[in-house]
């Protein structure tokens, strides 16, 4: 599914439509008020190195964690 998610963003689908047709809310996505210490204690290590390591608008992933 991840993989499939990927593909639909780099193929031209916005982030946010990409996870509304997932069931996502803006809210769900949305992690602006996160630290890279906070987002990690939610999610994983990996996964904020990842996200927080990104440039603003990139698509980073499928990363492997804990989460799947």
């Amino acid at each position: 599914a991840a993989q499939a998610f990927l593909a639909r963003v780099r193929g031209g689908t916005s982030f946010g439509d990409a996870a509304a047709a997932l069931g996502f809310s803006a809210d769900d996505i949305t992690f602006a008020d996160q630290t890279p210490q906070s987002f990690a204690g939610e999610t994983s290590q990996q996964v904020a190195q990842a996200a927080f390591g990104a440039t603003q608008g990139a698509v980073v992933g499928p990363i492997a964690s804990p989460l799947g």
